[in-house]
């Protein structure tokens, strides 16, 4: 079966606005384990199910032409990787991807946006440490190097 070009731009249409759709879906499922564990309703929120949500909006946002939605799902799911709960600040973290993403689907930024670079770098960084998590420990290290030096 052959198309037209026209029956294909028509299509590419309907399934972008059905990742639009499915991206929101996403987003609104992602919000609500994140506001779980601070209405303290007694739910954590599913980590490995908000892992899973962002891998599908990254995938999703390449195959239909949304960079900047891959762009920030990728920066999540780096940000998350050793993350083996979200509370405090890791939450509030989150909280800022999911936004940035659903700014992306609102229309707010454009798909390919031309201050992505910028979009990007506001985002959390996973680089920091906490001077609290800091910890004095007694090792032995020997330096060796050579002779004629």
């Amino acid at each position: 079966m052959t198309i037209s070009q026209d029956q294909f731009e028509d299509l590419m249409v309907q399934l972008r606005q059905e990742f639009l759709d499915t991206a929101e879906d996403h987003l609104s499922e992602i919000d609500a384990m994140l506001r779980r564990p601070r209405t303290n309703t007694g739910d954590d929120a599913s980590l490995s199910d908000i892992r899973r949500r962002v891998h599908s909006l990254k995938g999703m946002g390449g195959t239909f032409s949304y960079p900047l939605i891959t762009v920030i799902s990728h920066r999540m799911e780096d940000y998350m990787a050793g993350l083996d709960e979200l509370a405090g600040p890791n939450l509030e973290d989150a909280q800022i991807f999911v936004d940035r993403m659903r700014d992306v689907v609102d229309g707010v930024f454009q798909p390919d946006d031309p201050n992505t670079a910028a979009i990007v770098r506001a985002l959390p960084d996973k680089t920091g440490f906490d001077v609290a998590e800091v910890g004095k420990t007694d090792v032995e290290v020997m330096l060796v190097s050579p002779k004629d030096t």
